[in-house]
């Protein structure tokens, strides 16, 4: 394939302005270009950058509101313009749940070495400041047509739907991730305020419709209960231990014992908070003890 001109997508500068679009085919096609509309302005982050070591600082502060994709790659790399170009296309059409850094190795060879990027094209998730390959793994290499784009394209979902951790660990008065290991510290917690164990799983869709409630209703009661966050598929031990039996399960804690359980999501988050309001106020049988 022959390029002319720009051989890397040209990106957003960090003022906002948003380049012209091309636009997918479709889950089974190839992106192709289409003529470029006036630029226009992102009231938030752009959805393209090219990053450079003097703006590497504000790309971790944007990739705190969204996740960034790295795209690491070189001039001479035609892998590399051809990712370029379909995530160009991609990123466009999704218009915001994502953003592009791309990163010219030529030019900052020191941030592929921050990185420790060795091959090309790699593309790397950046959130909240941190490279998240725990969470959706490094994409390296591209050959371009219709199988890499889906490849692609599904990669980005994964992207899009990433479980990431907060910026910075939650105010633990207020919540706390629950392992086997500060299980039993948990336990007794229950003793001093009520505890309510979330148990969920990275991939479940109403996990993630369900967390953010839960979040705001232990914020606004400012510590009255301790919200515990169980990521079941890394802690099976806990699943069995709690006879958990689907995601999301709420499991409420008093003194040990459970005095509240809850399977599912419904949709409407009033119900959530007329249960924990229940709780708070004690209506609960005497539960089953689960500190032995």
């Amino acid at each position: 394939m022959e390029f002319s001109g720009m051989t890397r997508v040209v990106r957003a500068a960090l003022s906002g302005v948003v380049v012209g679009a091309m636009l997918c085919g479709g889950a089974a096609a190839a992106a192709a270009p289409v003529s470029a509309s006036p630029a226009t302005v992102s009231a938030g982050p752009p959805l393209e950058v090219d990053v450079t070591a003097a703006n590497w600082d504000q790309v971790a502060q944007y990739s705190a509101e969204k996740p960034v994709v790295l795209d690491f790659g070189a001039e001479l790399c035609l892998g590399c313009k051809e990712i370029a170009k379909d995530l160009h296309g991609i990123v466009q059409q999704d218009g915001g749940a994502w953003m592009v850094g791309s990163v010219d190795r030529d030019a900052y060879p020191e941030l592929h070495a921050r990185l420790n990027v060795t091959t090309l094209p790699t593309l790397v998730v950046l959130r909240n400041g941190k490279e998240q390959s725990a969470v959706v793994p490094r994409f390296t290499g591209y050959a371009g047509g219709s199988k890499e784009w889906t490849k692609l394209w599904r990669w980005i979902q994964d992207v899009k739907n990433g479980d990431y951790p907060p910026a910075m660990p939650a105010d633990p008065n207020i919540e706390i991730p629950v392992t086997t290991g500060n299980i039993e510290e948990v336990l007794r917690e229950s003793g001093r305020r009520l505890v309510v164990l979330e148990f969920g799983a990275p991939w479940c869709s109403a996990c993630k419709e369900l967390r953010p409630h839960m979040q705001k209703f232990a914020k606004d009661d400012a510590g009255r209960w301790l919200l515990g966050q169980v990521n079941g598929d890394a802690s099976p031990e806990l699943n069995s231990r709690f006879q958990i039996k689907g995601y999301p399960s709420l499991l409420a804690l008093r003194n040990g014992r459970e005095v509240g359980r809850k399977l599912g999501y419904n949709g409407d988050p009033r119900t959530y908070r007329t249960w924990v309001d229940s709780l708070l106020a004690g209506r609960a049988n005497a539960g089953v003890h689960v500190t032995g």
